[in-house]
């Protein structure tokens, strides 16, 4: 006798409700065989071509794809979410300050910065220079004293 498999179930075996794969807009989730929206752990991605729930790379407790450069999130707390979706160690010393686990962009002024805004500024790139008193990358050039 032949059942029909459940509703979301492409395919199913033993039982409907034991899915081996899953129609179109749904996922399979591996760890109860069931078809879904969404995966059923945090620390997983939906595979779009095989239609899959599968896990972050370990590195990554959030992530949108496979392997370790598509990290949204870091399993390590001392570990940073660098711009290419890899966490490491140290953010980029250049345009890039740490903040909450990840590596934010500096204000454009700025070549190096300890935080978003134009007066976040460590260094800047020629020919601007850092103004002293407001930290900020100024054009033009500057009074040097003797």
């Amino acid at each position: 006798m032949c059942e029909p498999c459940d509703l979301n179930c492409k395919t199913c075996v033993g039982r409907a409700d034991n899915c081996s794969s899953c129609e179109v807009g749904v996922y399979l989730r591996t760890e109860n065989n069931t078809c879904g929206n969404s995966c059923l752990s945090t620390n997983q991605y939906k595979d779009e071509v095989e239609r899959v729930c599968k896990e972050c790379d370990i590195s990554c407790s959030l992530c949108n794809g496979s392997g370790p450069s598509n990290c949204t999130a870091c399993t390590n707390t001392s570990l940073f979410l660098n711009p290419d979706g890899v966490c490491k160690l140290t953010c980029p010393t250049m345009g890039y300050y740490a903040t909450n686990g990840t590596c934010e962009a500096c204000n454009g002024s700025c070549l190096t910065c300890s935080g978003p805004a134009a007066d976040n500024c460590l260094s800047c790139g020629s020919p601007k220079w850092l103004r002293p008193e407001s930290m900020s990358c100024e054009d033009g050039g500057c009074l040097l004293s003797n």
